[in-house]
């Protein structure tokens, strides 16, 4: 979503969204929108039927279908308000209540300098305990990878850590990486 800026291309994605059979997306790279770039988002989502939420410093966002069932928000922005150093900002987050279950999901864009996305990844697992969610659903360009051998910058690991970081993260959450746990590659 890096070009959601310009109203042609962010139309042209609002309205693929509303026309596809996603009930949720999770977005990166929204760039730093003023306040009233995200009023008129979310005004221009409402006549497509949906709602987003928007981060004007995270570069992040979540817009869902108001026929999603998803019911209402349970919680905005709760985990990354935690977050309160600027190198950390950049993440939004929404609980919705799945099946009675709150799930818990977070948009994230980590920073692209390893020596800042090592102390974002680090704030995130300290981070962790404070949520008590079972279930969680987080998405967005963390940067780096999972496995160090998928690097397609073929990074050596002594050059970039913050693969273990991110691993770390993964197993505090209990969690995969659902596009290499489908056989995809």
């Amino acid at each position: 979503m890096s070009k959601a800026r310009t109203s042609k291309k962010r139309n042209d994605f609002f309205d693929y969204f509303q026309r596809s059979s996603f009930a949720i997306l999770l977005l990166s790279e929204t760039g730093q929108p003023t306040i009233d770039e995200i009023a008129l988002w979310e005004t221009e989502l409402l006549h497509r039927g949906c709602q987003g939420l928007f981060s004007e410093f995270a570069y992040t966002g979540i817009i869902w279908k108001n026929n999603a069932h998803l019911g209402e928000p349970l919680a905005r922005n709760r985990f990354s308000r935690t977050l309160t150093e600027p190198h950390q900002l950049r993440c939004t987050d929404v609980v919705f209540s799945l099946d009675n279950v709150p799930t818990h999901f977070m948009a994230v864009y980590a920073p692209t300098d390893p020596v800042r996305r090592a102390p974002f990844f680090t704030s995130l697992i300290e981070a962790l305990p404070a949520l008590r969610y079972r279930q969680h659903l987080w998405g967005g360009d963390w940067n780096c990878v999972h496995s160090p051998e998928l690097d397609a910058a073929h990074l050596p690991v002594s050059q970039d850590h913050t693969s273990a970081l991110l691993e770390t993260l993964f197993n505090t959450l209990q969690a995969g990486d659902t596009f290499r746990l489908s056989g995809l590659s």
